[in-house]
Parts: C-alpha cells; sequence; structure tokens
C-alpha cells in the first residue's frame, strides 16, 4: 500500500475543526497520515488532545513574517509519506475525493495532481474547477504530489509571504513536470465573506507580481 501524508497548515482558523474530522472520516482505500502545522499558539489544544492519531506540530508564529511556505515546508518534513497532499483549512473533501486525486500517481502515469475546489457560503470570487487535462498552474489548496518531484524541485521559497505555492507549480512546469487536472477530485472551501476574499485577491496578486 502506497504511504500517503495528508497535510494541513494553519493559524487562527477556526474551519481546522471541520476540516480534520472531515478528513478522519474520510472513506478511502488509503489510510493516510493526517500532519497539522498549526501556528496558532495552542488555540486548538483540544483538537489535539482529542485525537492523538494526528501528527501535530505546534509552529511557533515570527513576527512580523507570514509563515506560508515555512509551515508547508515543516509539514512535508514531518510527513512519513511518499505521497504529499495538502489540503487548506476551511476545506470538506467529497465524498471518493482521495481515491480520484491520488489515481494518476498511484498508476505511475504523473507526480502532481491538482484537484478542484467549490466554494460555499456567500457568492465567490473565484473560478469554478477548470476542465483542461493539464494546468499552467495551481495553487496547495488541494493538491498532492509525490516526495521525489518536491526534493526534486527544492520545496516551497520561503522568501515568499503569499503565492510561494503558484511558484512552486511554475518551477515544477520548468524542470519538466505536469500539473495534471483531476476536477473530480473536490473539496468544499469556506472562502469567507466578500471583503476576505478582496484581501486574499489582493495579496496573492501582489505576490504573483
Amino acid at each position: 500500500m502506497t504511504e500517503v501524508s495528508i497535510v494541513v497548515i494553519n493559524k487562527n482558523e477556526d474551519g481546522v475543526r471541520e476540516t480534520v474530522e472531515a478528513l478522519l472520516a474520510h472513506d478511502s482505500a488509503y489510510q493516510p497520515e493526517i500532519v497539522v502545522v498549526d501556528a496558532s499558539r495552542k488555540r486548538y489544544d483540544d483538537l489535539r488532545v482529542a485525537h492523538p492519531e494526528l501528527s501535530w506540530l505546534d509552529f511557533e508564529p515570527r513576527p512580523g513574517v507570514v509563515t506560508i511556505p515555512h509551515q508547508r515546508n515543516a509539514g512535508v518534513r514531518r510527513a512519513r509519506g511518499e505521497i504529499i497532499v495538502f489540503v487548506d483549512s476551511s476545506c470538506v473533501p467529497d465524498p471518493g475525493w482521495l481515491d480520484r486525486l491520488l489515481a494518476p500517481i498511484v498508476a505511475g502515469e504523473e507526480e502532481l495532481c491538482a484537484g478542484g475546489t467549490r466554494g460555499r457560503g456567500e457568492g465567490s470570487l473565484y473560478a469554478e474547477p477548470a476542465t483542461v487535462e493539464y494546468l499552467p498552474e495551481c495553487p496547495t489548496i488541494n493538491l498532492a504530489f509525490t516526495r521525489e518531484l518536491f526534493d526534486r524541485v527544492g520545496g516551497f521559497d520561503e522568501t515568499f509571504a503569499y503565492g510561494s505555492d503558484v511558484d512552486f507549480s511554475w518551477r515544477v512546469r520548468r524542470a519538466g513536470g505536469r500539473l495534471r487536472n483531476v476536477p473530480h477530485a473536490l473539496v468544499v472551501h469556506d472562502w469567507g465573506d466578500r471583503r476576505r476574499q478582496l484581501k486574499r485577491a489582493f495579496r496573492y496578486g501582489e505576490a504573483r507580481a
């Protein structure tokens, strides 16, 4: 059986509770390790204590530093799996999500697969899942890749505040890799209200530039 690790990074997102509970209950052919990299200063210790089966990493926040890429790299270092899966806090997977996402990798066809994301709550500013076979870029909100690919590309660039995931996907392509789209491997995400969505869009637009 292929060893799989699911990594969730978090900082003060209450949605991590729903995400963790949904991942633990998710029905899959795999028995994934679930790694939570939390920079919330033990705010969610009750969740950690309630689920000792989680691999929980308390990540120390750094004043004035957005630690998203640092937490991503720390999560991969903690993970034991040959395949790493990233899911954002406040995401809930659809039935069959993990098996669909991993199928092309386990079959030896791909090294990286990006699943689809459907919004809930207030109207989303973000596009629904693309239907093309291969993507020009992808975030880590719903993403699987081999550890060998991660090591080859060099992980996430910790000089970024935001956008290190899209940069990672660009570097995968520059290294000759492909970004396989698996739109039917869906997670549902609460994007927050319109103000939060606009703030996030500005930050990622700035990072892209």
